[in-house]
């Protein structure tokens, strides 16, 4: 925001407010999580909300994509354990994404168990919790020290506004 031109107090970054109204601005700052933000903006608490492409996705909230912002790259990714072979009926799939994890097998016409977490999704494989998963990867540095490997990129995200 302060390389766009917005005079931002010292504090933005570390201030417990939630509403900040800028001085030499006409503008307010919602600082909301980002998985809120796509229903601040369909409700019209906000007028623009900044939120990765996997949170809008993900809402499935009515919400209009103004602009690619082109930062925090990223993709979603299906991964699992090397060589992993499956004893259940149905892959069991653990995931912070269950939407876009369900419309991706969905059109791959596959039955999945979606397991939905919170965080931490690499642990689900490593602990016979899931078959593999569904979730955004940056560099595949977790991925790699985890021993799983990428099966396949489904999506690739950035900050949207």
């Amino acid at each position: 925001m302060r390389e766009a031109g917005f005079h931002l107090p010292e504090t933005f970054e570390t201030t417990r407010k939630l509403i900040l109204d800028l001085e030499s601005s006409p503008f307010r700052f919602i600082l909301a999580k980002p998985v809120d933000v796509p229903t601040y903006v369909e409700y019209g608490a906000a007028d623009i909300g900044i939120a990765g492409k996997d949170v809008i996705l993900e809402s499935n909230r009515d919400v209009y994509e103004m602009v690619d912002l082109g930062i925090s790259t990223c993709h979603i990714a299906v991964a699992s354990l090397p060589n992993h072979r499956s004893k259940n009926p149905f892959l069991k799939i653990a995931t912070k994404y269950p939407r876009i994890a369900s419309e991706y097998y969905r059109r791959r016409g596959e039955q999945v168990d979606l397991i939905a977490l919170n965080g931490s999704i690499e642990l689900a494989p490593i602990v016979g919790l899931a078959d593999g998963i569904v979730d955004i990867v940056s560099t595949g540095q977790t991925l790699k020290e985890n021993g799983l490997v990428e099966v396949e990129k489904k999506l690739w995200i950035s900050v949207r506004g």
